[in-house]
């Protein structure tokens, strides 16, 4: 396997992604507080949204390779995208605005385009299954059937691989998760894991290699997804592949076209019409603990007004780094004080869509380690039996995602015994461990997201 020609152009500067596989690429010491709107990046996502949707996700492939964009390529403006059009403008000494202007657009197309062709970066397609991902040639040279009769390519020396998956009809995405997750493998360790009603993340390592899987859920039901597995004495170039594989992965292909590059690479697409930008409301997470009433953290008390939907919340209490509140809504649980409370924990928030997202969470020290996502601050932690044993009480931090998704990070929380003494809650002894899956259902109809108004 020759590596040099790909090595030299990573060593040479062309590209410097900086990431740790399962780590964070930049992470960002933002304070604890949400930042404030910055009106550069507002206007900066008004430019962004005038491209069509197709060149929005073609633009941000781009990033991964010449501007160490390390997100989901959604086609949706973020920080994220914000901090990668700025890198690319500081490289090539122009104003920094995040602001793609014409000249800029063809210069991050060839950048990127002579990344690509470093590693013989293409895009593949399943004759079976119609996925598609972009595979670097020039190292995973052989291409064969896996044992499922899917696409797999492999490294002459096959010391690595990437194979595309299905599930079985019946397979479950909490089911394959739990098991991917086990501690009863021998001699696997799990960096990173995130599950989502809609797919989940898992990467790890062996004593001698490293692994990377992603598996979606479609709208039809089928599972569908791809694993990376590959050995430690590649990491230095293989680490910053994976963030280019995982971004070009599409598990039901729609009508863009099969190259990562952009059709035309020396501008940009004709603009559609554009959508007024706006900043997206400050969220915060809050648990029902009794019916009707609520506790999050202590921050949100410098919101103007808390709501969820059209129900407004009304303040009892603050203090300990808590603040409870009453709120009338139906079709809520309230969750169960746990009596006592080990070192892992499952994290319980939901998205700015009303979906609920969970997690693994280590506690310890007064802290809890998390990939808390945004309007997470206020999230419960309960243990596998969906008692309540931690709160967070602080808000979510900026950090960079790792192909998509947000690394762990540690937060303060407030514990069971902290909880009990400031609601005025009794534990209850814990019954028996249950699945994630059914955990994180019964327990999640206490969790809520709720606006932060002026």
């Amino acid at each position: 396997m020759d590596w040099r020609a790909a090595s030299a152009w990573i060593a040479g500067g062309a590209i410097a992604f900086g990431i740790g596989f399962g780590g964070p690429a930049y992470p960002q010491n933002a304070p604890a507080s949400a930042p404030k709107v910055d009106p550069a990046q507002v206007a900066a996502a008004k430019a962004f949204e005038a491209f069509d949707a197709a060149e929005r996700r073609a633009i941000q492939r781009d990033l991964v390779w010449a501007a160490n964009f390390a997100g989901a390529a959604t086609g949706e403006f973020g920080p994220l995208t914000f901090a990668a059009v700025k890198r690319l403008e500081a490289e090539l000494k122009r104003p920094q605005d995040g602001v793609l202007t014409p000249e800029e657009r063809r210069l991050l197309a060839q950048q990127a385009e002579f990344g690509r062709k470093a590693f013989g970066f293409v895009i593949e397609t399943d004759a079976t299954s119609r996925m598609r991902i972009g595979v670097p040639r020039r190292i995973l040279k052989n291409r064969s059937n896996g044992p499922a009769g899917l696409s797999r390519w492999q490294d002459e020396g096959e010391a690595a691989t990437l194979d595309l998956s299905l599930g079985k009809p019946e397979d479950t995405l909490e089911g394959l998760f739990e098991r991917g997750t086990s501690a009863n493998v021998p001699g696997r360790k799990i960096t990173y894991k995130l599950l989502r009603p809609d797919f989940f993340v898992i990467s790890g390592e062996t004593a001698t290699g490293k692994f990377y899987r992603r598996l979606e859920k479609g709208p039809d039901g089928m599972l569908r997804g791809f694993s990376i597995g590959f050995d430690k004495r590649l990491s230095p170039e293989f680490d910053r592949l994976v963030i280019a594989m995982a971004s070009t992965f599409e598990a039901i292909p729609g009508a863009a076209p099969a190259s990562v590059a952009s059709t035309n690479p020396t501008a940009p697409a004709a603009p559609t019409p554009a959508r007024p930008a706006s900043a997206e409301p400050k969220r915060v997470s809050a648990v029902e603990i009794a019916p009707g009433r609520f506790v999050t953290l202590a921050s949100a008390s410098n919101c103007g007004i808390l709501t969820l939907g059209q129900a407004t919340a009304t303040i009892e209490k603050r203090g300990d780094g808590l603040l409870l509140f009453s709120l009338a809504r139906e079709g809520g649980k309230p969750l169960p004080l746990a009596a006592q409370a080990g070192s892992d924990a499952i994290l319980l928030q939901r998205d700015r869509g009303g979906a609920l997202q969970t997690a693994q969470a280590l506690i310890a020290d007064g802290r809890a380690e998390m990939p808390l996502q945004a309007g997470g601050g206020g999230a419960a932690l309960v243990d596998r039996a969906g008692g309540l044993v931690a709160l967070v009480i602080e808000e979510p931090r900026l950090v960079t995602q790792v192909a998509g998704v947000v690394p762990a990070t540690r937060y303060r929380i407030a514990d069971a015994k902290t909880l009990g003494e400031f609601a005025g809650l009794t534990p209850v002894a814990s019954a028996a461990p249950r699945p994630m899956s059914a955990v994180a259902a019964e327990a999640g109809r206490a969790v809520v997201s709720l606006i932060c108004g002026p």
